[in-house]
């Protein structure tokens, strides 16, 4: 049995999770809901979906939505899918603060519904296969830098982009943050474009993570400095 799901934003991240669940088996993408109904039109006609501009008169019935609109809309456009008990997969980062965050796991944990959240990277084949080499990091560098984009700035650089890595690092190193440096600089926008945050951990890891949605060249490295080790994985190249 096929779970229906449908695709509400579909802009620059949204059309794609609008054309893979389009290919995969077992899902019916039943259709894509954008408040630009020449965008909605498009996206559905080239996923062979149907397509409507407003979330909350969906037309069809669904098992599970992909919220793919801006931040700032997360949390208006998840909760009345969450408190229906519909599964609800939102694009990172899960909502644009603490308060919102717990609202929508509050819908969920009320209705059963599952709610995800869309950290990718973890499950980068390349950061799967060097899992099993992780044995006690002392040092972990993190680059991630990128041109200036012409989505998410609603929200700063941290959430946009650093967000990523520090999933990625609190999900390889089984210590407690017990301490957090930080610098953020607005650039181009009244958000930070740049940043910096230095981790350490309990156990004596220090992570080192840089994201700047300002730079010249594409860069997304994270490398690991062991006791008898060096890991070093490029996120891109996989």
């Amino acid at each position: 049995m096929s779970v229906r799901v449908a695709v509400i934003g579909v802009g620059a991240l949204g059309r794609h999770h609008a054309r893979i669940l389009a290919e995969l088996a077992d899902v019916e993408l039943v259709g894509v809901v954008d408040i630009n109904e020449t965008r909605a039109r498009d996206v559905a006609a080239g996923v062979n979906a149907q397509w409507a501009t407003d979330s909350e008169a969906l037309p069809w019935k669904v098992d599970a939505v992909t919220v793919a609109v801006p931040t700032e809309s997360h949390l208006n456009v998840a909760a009345p899918f969450l408190r229906r008990g519909t599964a609800v997969l939102v694009e990172k980062p899960l909502a644009r603060d603490p308060v919102e965050a717990k609202r929508m796991i509050d819908a969920a944990a009320g209705s059963g519904a599952i709610l995800a959240v869309g950290h990718t990277e973890r499950y980068n084949p390349a950061v799967a296969a060097i899992r099993p080499l992780i044995d006690g990091p002392r040092f972990i560098e993190v680059h991630r830098l990128g041109a200036f984009p012409d989505r998410s700035l609603d929200i700063d650089v941290v959430f946009d982009l650093m967000i990523h890595d520090l999933d990625v690092v609190l999900s390889i190193v089984p210590s407690e943050v017990v301490s957090v440096e930080a610098v953020g600089v607005a650039v181009l926008t009244p958000k930070p474009d740049i940043a910096n945050a230095r981790l350490k951990f309990a156990s004596g890891c220090i992570a080192n993570i840089t994201a700047s949605r300002i730079s010249r060249d594409r860069v997304r490295k994270i490398r690991l400095f062991q006791r008898d080790s060096y890991i070093s994985v490029d996120y891109a190249a996989q």
